[in-house]
């Protein structure tokens, strides 16, 4: 095996790139085999990069993603917020289904004429309903085509309501529903453990989509102060500290 201009292993007999899920003939610019995400990855099963690779990206043979997202002129570094905006809003209302487990990705950034680039890689849902865990994600990407990683985007589904509650006597509230209700107020804020993850894996920012429609982003630069928020049962990270950066719907 040998590495070229696409970073991908390639096979010295066939001539054949392997991208993790299926193998890419440069020579056709097509793919061997369908498309295992189907037609999410588009309506052409075999077509690499749209038949644009000019402008696409297909990082591991399953999804054309838009080349770069970069600066607008006077702010520098809002390409990744960009392209963060875009994942989440490519996630939608299938990543918001009550209950549902939390979907995300890494977003991925380089500088390249004194302009701050980014992309997004294709969103995977984590093994846990409470939170994301992309490690598999970074390994794959790490020191990708020059590019660092530069922090992760994940989803903030709604909870699932608890089932009718018992009647209880005139002015009390049943504690369940209390519970859901509180729990469903936190889930629009960071969490710790969100900024920590961020931390540890050396990453800028962190992105999330939640039930409201809004995107919001925390800088974890360690350099920056984070400020705390206490809400029944845990702290949550300062809506001063996460701003809204956009809307996913």
């Amino acid at each position: 095996m040998t590495y070229g201009f696409s970073t991908k292993p390639e096979d010295k007999e066939s001539g054949l790139l392997y991208y993790g899920y299926r193998y890419y003939d440069a020579v056709t610019g097509r793919w061997l085999s369908r498309d295992p995400i189907e037609e999410d990855g588009g309506v052409n099963l075999y077509c690499a990069n749209l038949n644009n690779s000019i402008q696409f990206y297909d990082v591991l043979g399953l999804k054309a993603l838009k080349t770069l997202y970069a600066d607008v002129q006077g702010n520098y570094g809002s390409a990744p917020n960009q392209a963060a905006i875009a994942a989440l809003k490519d996630i939608g209302a299938k990543g918001m289904a009550p209950g549902a487990k939390e979907m995300g990705g890494l977003i991925l950034s380089c500088v390249k004429d004194g302009k701050r680039v980014a992309l997004y890689t294709p969103a995977v849902t984590s093994p846990s309903a409470n939170s994301i865990n992309l490690n598999e994600e970074i390994k794959k990407y790490k020191n990708y085509r020059g590019f660092s990683i530069y922090g992760f985007y994940h989803t903030h589904p709604p909870l699932t309501k608890p089932v009718n509650p018992p009647i209880v006597r005139p002015g009390t509230t049943d504690l369940v529903w209390r519970e859901y209700n509180l729990n469903m107020h936190r889930i629009l804020f960071f969490s710790a453990e969100d900024v920590r993850y961020a931390r540890a894996n050396e990453m800028m920012a962190a992105y999330m989509a939640s039930h409201d429609g809004n995107i919001k982003m925390v800088n974890t630069d360690p350099k920056v102060k984070i400020l705390p928020l206490e809400l029944p049962g845990g702290i949550v990270v300062h809506f001063n500290s996460a701003p809204t950066i956009g809307r996913w719907k």
